[in-house]
């Protein structure tokens, strides 16, 4: 096993030494530095534990497109990630049971940073409204009550027909 030294960012090629390093020999297998991921922020950052499937956008730096782009929630799920360009990857939430987990981004498969948060929350329920009529015109405050809820300025009511 052989740990890659610092160098910029581009193709070497790999050499291999015997006998303490009197004989090299080259070969046509490479090795490709690259700038490393930056991850800035996850979007959404939170949704109901297990329900597989929830998209989430990942704003970052220095994504590559490639078949080793990966996603990771926690140290035990990995997820192909979907490469829209250098700043933006869309990843699917896998089921997982209530908490936080740490997410990263990998261009190569192995190596992350896991700097972002994904909570995963309860279900939560809408139990009752009050008043639950009013008039043609609109325009009524309505206090709405649930279950498993927590007062969040991102919390948005609409009524539809």
């Amino acid at each position: 096993m052989h740990v890659a030294g610092q160098q910029g960012e581009g193709f070497v090629a790999l050499e291999v030494g015997f006998n303490d390093g009197a004989v090299f020999v080259a070969s046509q297998v490479g090795f490709m530095y690259d700038t490393g991921v930056v991850l800035e922020a996850l979007k959404p950052s939170r949704g109901t534990a297990e329900v597989p499937g929830r998209m989430v956008t990942v704003i970052g730096q220095h994504f590559k497109q490639s078949s080793e782009l990966s996603c990771h929630f926690g140290h035990d799920r990995t997820i192909v990630g979907g490469w829209f360009s250098s700043t933006l990857v869309v990843c699917s939430v896998p089921a997982k049971g209530h908490g936080t987990v740490g997410v990263g981004v990998s261009n190569n498969g192995v190596e992350q940073a896991m700097t972002l948060r994904y909570e995963y929350g309860v279900a939560r329920t809408l139990v009752g409204l009050a008043p639950s009529r009013g008039p043609t015109r609109g325009a009524s405050t309505v206090s709405v009550t649930g279950l498993d809820w927590t007062r969040s300025l991102d919390s948005t009511c609409a009524c539809s027909e």
